[in-house]
């Protein structure tokens, strides 16, 4: 698949604050969010925003962005240490998006990815608590450096693969250790 983003805007100002948006054709975003092709769609969405439009009436859609949090929760987890903390958590899905990409390899700024998660720690918060408590029955704490001990310590890919769905795109790219 190609791009899957038909039109971004990076710096645009929207009620005096600073945004980023893209307009998206639907059947490449159901793609990426349930393959992670090419994570374009998928890894931005891994961490919080503000979706401006959707479809009142179509479920697939919120069926997709359900799964896309899930899976980044379940892959997170496989390549987390037996404890880890919440922040470490959010980094690990917000990494998701980056694995492969070129500009992490110098052209962005180092501890890009930590800042992130820092800025919008109560947004990771409120997105990924109900994922976490219904997908491993974890409860999330709220707070940065409580230890969570991983329910998917040990567990390799491979084991999973018929209880859970892991996108394909993603499959290939782990090792024996679960490194992606």
């Amino acid at each position: 698949h190609t791009h899957t983003l038909s039109l971004t805007h990076t710096h645009s100002v929207c009620e005096s604050k600073l945004v980023k948006y893209g307009v998206v054709d639907e059947k490449d975003m159901l793609d990426d969010l349930l393959n992670w092709n090419t994570l374009y769609v998928s890894g931005r969405l891994h961490k919080p925003v503000n979706i401006l439009q959707l479809p009142d009436s179509d479920s697939t859609i919120q069926d997709a962005l359900a799964f896309n949090l899930r899976a980044a929760s379940t892959v997170a987890l496989l390549t987390l240490p037996k404890q880890f903390t919440e922040f470490d958590l959010f980094v690990a899905i917000s990494s998701l998006s980056y694995t492969g990409d070129f500009r992490m390899a110098g052209a962005e700024k180092k501890g890009k990815v930590e800042s992130i998660v820092r800025g919008n720690f109560s947004a990771f918060h409120t997105l990924y608590a109900p994922v976490f408590q219904s997908l491993v029955d974890i409860k999330l704490s709220g707070t940065q450096d409580t230890l969570i001990h991983n329910p998917m310590h040990g567990i390799s890919v491979v084991e999973l693969e018929d209880n859970v769905n892991i996108p394909s795109g993603i499959k290939s790219r782990f090792d024996h250790s679960n490194t992606l």
